[in-house]
């Protein structure tokens, strides 16, 4: 730490991995070639070694490489499946670019993907639940003029035997572009963020190291592998610690049953989904003593929902924090931190990470404890977004930060405490409000499940403090009830003056609140009154 102030000095006692993805991937085929790399839950049920992964992997970058030019971009649009995890390690050894594709996007987002990233391949999986997904590609082809070949996942035996086995695959760069990862877009249109070997393999390293890691540990992988953190941290954090990684889609029971039935150790969840699992029926007959540590991050969980879920798995969890742009994540606690630490902060740096809080307008350096917009410096910083100079000015500055637009605040100690979104906060007369306090409180209250505050506009105030609110199960709390217990813990102007109770708060796949949706809705039911 730099005296009195919020900056966090890079570690650098351990090294940098120089490594790429297809490094990685032989290096845990060295090391353990006949444990088991991935199960895939299926059905059918299948198990790959570590060995067999990368055979599979090699032979489809040779299939790649009869296909397309290393520097090009891939794509894949399709829900996780083994196959997808030998495409995306394949890719990575023929020096191409990929382009993860949520399955359930809709066909003007696909198109809108594909051309920014200039994609000249895509695989695609014959269905995701009602859609025909080949059929949709069909629809947008002639919008992409650079698309010279879809491929379908049920030709995957016929496309995996036809490259050259004598075609000897290109050194990969450690700094080399690979990942295209579109940001999740909740202000506005995607980014296409280019994303490196060097940041996504030191990232999930590290990960996997504070998360006690080994390859005694089965690594639950629920989260989609289109998103940073189920095709890079979670995946590629188990293949650095030689774990093996249990794969499937996520749905709560199923989750619950691989947990018991492959006796699954680790996982990581956002909040969201910790709620679902812990909500769940199955969860009070289902065995989960296999489990030792969960990781939370994508959005903040609530301390309370932390503790809730500590108790009733029995496991400890740890809180991360990180953002796309950086190559995953910045800062994770340990196991062992104190329980407090855990709750209520995302813990220390990573190794290499440089992290200061700063005064967004003028970028200086704020005091200890005092929030301020998050900036991070580093070999994890992409490479900025593919075609896009000016967004990448604005978001990366001459000297190497990244402006990260999170609120958070440093102690003495390095421990950050993430405070919510720059954009988010809500300007009442002049004042500043975070929706992450009033979220915190109301969090707490024993009949609210999940919480989302936003500022809406108002005539006399220019905004006022809004909340949905998504009650827990048959204990639905009065807007009376709410408001009486937000005054009694917060200043009046905090307290929420519309309020809106919902079965379920929209959020993006990564578990981050669609906060424009709730806006509309919330607009829509003021109207009303």
């Amino acid at each position: 730490m730099q005296r009195g102030v919020s900056h966090w000095n890079t570690n650098t006692s351990q090294p940098l991995a120089h490594a790429s993805v297809g490094d990685a991937l032989r290096s845990a085929a060295q090391r353990t070639p006949d444990a088991a790399a991935v199960i895939s839950v299926g059905p059918p049920r299948s198990e790959c070694t570590f060995s067999g992964l990368c055979s599979n992997a090699e032979r489809a970058a040779r299939a790649l490489l009869a296909r397309f030019q290393p520097g090009e971009c891939v794509a894949i649009w399709a829900p996780n499946a083994p196959e997808w995890l030998i495409l995306q390690y394949g890719v990575a050894l023929a020096s191409l670019r990929l382009l993860p594709v949520n399955p359930a996007c809709a066909a003007r987002d696909l198109a809108y993907q594909l051309g920014r990233a200039g994609a000249v391949g895509i695989f695609v999986a014959a269905g995701h639940r009602s859609a025909a997904m080949m059929d949709e590609v069909a629809k947008i082809r002639h919008e992409l003029p650079k698309l010279r070949e879809v491929v379908s996942f049920s030709d995957w035996t016929a496309f995996i035997e036809s490259g050259s086995p004598t075609e000897r695959l290109p050194t990969v760069r450690a700094q080399e572009p690979w990942l295209i990862e579109f940001t999740s877009g909740t202000t506005g249109l995607p980014k296409p963020a280019l994303l490196h070997h060097t940041g996504m393999i030191n990232s999930s390293r590290w990960v996997a190291e504070r998360m006690d890691a080994s390859p005694d540990d089965r690594w639950l992988n629920f989260l989609p592998l289109f998103y940073v953190a189920g095709g890079v941290i979670a995946n590629f954090a188990a293949l650095q610690a030689g774990a093996t990684q249990v794969l499937l889609p996520f749905e709560p029971g199923a989750c619950l049953r691989a947990i018991e039935r492959e006796r699954c150790s680790l996982f990581i969840a956002p909040a969201t989904i910790l709620r679902m699992l812990l909500e769940h029926a199955d969860l009070r007959s289902t065995d989960l003593r296999s489990l030792r540590i969960i990781a939370t991050g994508g959005m903040r969980c609530p301390p309370e929902l932390f503790r809730t879920a500590e108790q009733t798995l029995r496991v400890h969890l740890t809180a991360m924090y990180g953002q796309t742009e950086a190559c995953g994540i910045v800062a994770q606690s340990r196991p062992d931190d104190d329980v407090h630490d855990r709750a209520e902060t995302v813990g220390q740096p990573l190794p290499h990470v440089e992290l200061a809080i700063v005064e967004p307008e003028s970028g200086d350096r704020v005091g200890l404890g005092q929030n301020g917009e998050i900036r991070v410096r580093g070999y994890q910083v992409c490479a900025g977004y593919l075609g896009m100079p000016e967004a990448t000015a604005a978001t990366i500055d001459a000297v190497g930060w990244l402006h990260t637009g999170d609120l958070g605040s440093l102690d003495e100690r390095g421990y950050l405490r993430i405070g919510g979104r720059l954009k988010e906060m809500i300007n009442r007369a002049g004042v500043k409000i975070a929706p992450a306090e009033v979220e915190e409180l109301l969090a707490s209250h024993p009949k609210v499940a999940e919480v989302a505050v936003l500022g809406l506009p108002d005539a006399k105030w220019g905004e006022v403090v809004a909340a949905a609110v998504r009650p827990h199960g048959g204990s639905v709390p009065t807007e009376a009830e709410l408001t009486a217990f937000c005054r009694r813990h917060l200043a009046p102007f905090k307290t929420p003056r519309h309020w809106l109770f919902l079965e379920e708060i929209p959020r993006t796949i990564s578990g981050k609140v669609e906060r424009e949706q709730l806006r509309t809705l919330l607009s829509a039911r003021i109207s009303e009154e």
